[in-house]
């Protein structure tokens, strides 16, 4: 597919418990340049797992092995990796074995958008189930995410537009939302938006004139999220 820019996609997998295959499947139809996931470790053998569905995605694993905090990322084949890092969000233990456990992951990216080359940081993440927890676990996105850098930050936010995380995230001076506020939850009938994309300049929306269609049945069938995509370029 020829397209401006690079294309980031974000999709909660909820530890593989519905049809993996499916959700494989529209990865493919979609064909990110980065696709960060939620839920990969929440789950028996999970490297083998995001293993297998790297693979059937038709993308690389730079990390190779599932870490702690639930999320990853995964890049197309031929893609400049230069480092990647994953990372705990604190939450109390008792309430992460009831909850399950919040985490970010980084893949650090060497790209060239129109005619320039950048270093750029995309952050997989999944903030937990309460406000006040989710304002400070957004405060703590840091380590391994180089500052200066062009960053996009892409996942399960767990709470809408009028949620304080989200606005912190889309706060001027940091990172910018840059995905349509569209119900992404549950996956069958949504309702609601828990899942975006934030990027900080120079990065924003590239006028896509044609994207993706993804059949309903195989969104219902795939996970309880729905994923998001945009495609990212530079600022004139």
């Amino acid at each position: 597919m020829s397209r401006p820019g690079f294309r980031v996609m974000t999709y909660n997998l909820r530890a593989f418990r519905d049809d993996w295959r499916a959700a494989a499947h529209a990865v493919r139809v979609v064909e990110p340049d980065v696709l960060c996931l939620q839920e990969v470790s929440r789950t028996w053998f999970p490297t083998r797992r995001t293993r297998a569905f790297a693979a059937a995605a038709g993308l690389d694993w730079p990390a190779n092995r599932a870490r702690g905090g639930g999320t990853t990322v995964l890049v197309r084949p031929g893609l400049a990796v230069t480092g990647w890092s994953h990372h705990r969000l604190r939450v109390p233990f008792v309430q992460g074995l009831r909850e399950g456990v919040r985490g970010y992951a980084v893949v650090r990216l060497d790209l060239d958008l129109a005619g320039r080359r950048l270093p750029i940081s995309v952050v997989s993440v999944h903030l937990g189930l309460r406000p006040q927890e989710r304002f400070g676990q957004v405060e703590r996105l840091s380590p391994g995410v180089p500052l200066g850098d062009p960053a996009v930050i892409a996942g399960d936010i767990n709470e809408d537009d009028a949620g304080e995380a989200w606005r912190l995230l889309a706060q001027a001076g940091r990172t910018r939302l840059v995905s349509s506020v569209r119900a992404t939850f549950p996956a069958a009938a949504p309702s609601i938006c828990l899942d975006a994309v934030f990027a900080s300049p120079p990065l924003v929306r590239a006028q896509v004139t044609e994207q993706p269609i993804l059949p309903e049945d195989l969104l219902a069938r795939a996970s309880d999220h729905r994923p998001v995509w945009v495609d990212l370029t530079v600022a004139d």
